[in-house]
């Protein structure tokens, strides 16, 4: 009888600087992605510039991925721009998902959901998550983000499409 060899789905998600990679982390092991067996998650980033800048870092990030996903601020971004991007995405064989108006908005709507993050702007979100949850200096620890347990993720998925699809697009094929 031939031995059969299991081979485990990968998948690339790309934030935009060292900051979005540390939460990403997190929350990717809060919700126990990395332990699934069958799934293996490498996180990374880029070191700024523009979304082609870090498009491109990820599609050059060696590895045997089967899916390649880079998460960017939608900041100011106009629908046009999200549209060029996407495309130039796409010529890469990169997924593009844009969180409005950042990741730090995801962060302060899974800490307190009732408030409306969404429609603030970036500068506002980021300072209010180093004002009262993630000081400057430990936005690039992982274990700084401790308060995004896996009850307050879940329960933010409920009200957040944006949450959702980023975790059915990590765990699905």
């Amino acid at each position: 009888m031939a031995f059969k060899r299991k081979v485990r789905k990968s998948r690339l998600v790309w934030g935009e600087g060292l900051e979005d990679k540390a939460l990403l982390k997190h929350f990717l092991r809060e919700l126990k992605v990395e332990e699934n067996a069958e799934l293996y998650i490498h996180t990374g980033c880029g070191t700024g510039g523009s979304p082609k800048d870090i498009i491109d870092a990820a599609a050059r990030e060696i590895g045997n991925f089967n899916k390649r996903l880079v998460i960017l601020d939608r900041d100011d971004k106009s629908d046009d721009d999200m549209n060029e991007i996407t495309r130039y995405a796409l010529r890469k064989d990169v997924g593009v998902h844009f969180v409005t108006p950042s990741l730090e908005a995801v962060i302060l709507h899974i800490i307190a959901p009732d408030a409306k993050w969404k429609k603030r702007s970036t500068q506002e979100c980021k300072h209010e998550v180093e004002a009262k949850h993630v000081t400057r200096k430990k936005r690039t620890d992982e274990y700084a983000y401790k308060k995004l347990t896996l009850a307050k993720i879940m329960k933010a998925t409920e009200t957040d499409p944006e949450l959702q699809f980023l975790i059915d697009y990590i765990k699905k094929d």
